[in-house]
């Protein structure tokens, strides 16, 4: 496993369990895509997740190149794989 995909893992199962203790602020439109307050949340968690790490999860995240974009996408197919839509 790279090292991508161990900070992937860590950042999804977070991720899946904020969207089981709070499944009410992950909402979806009929047609399956996410509301725009869906899309604020995820974006607020990743940030969070990103603004909160300690220095080594900095230095980690830095020689694996990960940014806060990579926050955000993982945060969000987490999302879809969590309550199975699309994104």
């Amino acid at each position: 496993m790279t090292n991508y995909q161990n900070i992937e893992t860590i950042i999804r199962n977070l991720a899946n369990e904020n969207f089981s203790h709070y499944p009410e602020s992950y909402n979806f439109n009929p047609d399956g895509t996410m509301t725009d307050d869906c899309a604020e949340n995820l974006g607020s968690l990743a940030n969070f997740y990103y603004e909160h790490r300690t220095e080594y999860e900095i230095e980690r995240d830095k020689n694996a190149n990960v940014h806060l974009e990579d926050y955000l996408n993982i945060v969000t197919n987490a999302c879809a794989s969590h309550f199975n839509i699309e994104v």
